[in-house]
């Protein structure tokens, strides 16, 4: 049998770039611009029920379609995959420190956020303090 390569990977040099809204970043799977490198086969995926279930999301502009409970959740998911992202630029860029402000900036919004649903809803986090006496635990099915 030939060897044959199966794939080439390319892994570009990364540089600090104005971000992607918090939204725009979630649907195409990175913060990064410079990062957003679909693939061919990808065109096709907003045919597919998956596709059309992200094309659904909320727009930055339009949070408020969906109950409340919904909206926070999509926001704490949003401000989470921005910092997951920030996180790993910071992991692989040490000494740039453009990125601590903003990094800043949403964990006190996520705290923020975590805290409102804690509040209204049932807690996502064990961090969120005194929020475990009351009401149902997660383990009792309320998160289902």
């Amino acid at each position: 049998m030939e060897n044959k390569n199966l794939a080439i990977a390319s892994v570009p040099i990364q540089q600090w770039e104005r971000l992607y809204d918090e939204n725009t970043a979630l649907l195409n799977g990175t913060v990064f611009p410079c990062l957003n490198m679909p693939f061919y086969a990808a065109e096709s995926a907003a045919e597919t029920p998956l596709g059309s279930a992200i094309s659904a999301l909320p727009q930055s502009d339009n949070l408020s379609s969906g109950n409340e409970q919904t909206q926070l959740l999509l926001q704490i998911m949003t401000v989470s995959f921005v910092l997951d992202d920030l996180r790993l630029y910071m992991d692989t860029h040490p000494a740039d420190t453009a990125p601590a402000d903003i990094k800043k900036e949403l964990v006190t919004k996520r705290k923020q956020l975590l805290s409102q649903f804690a509040q209204n809803h049932y807690p996502l986090t064990p961090d969120c303090e005194g929020c475990w006496q009351e009401g149902p635990m997660p383990w009792e099915g309320v998160c289902c």
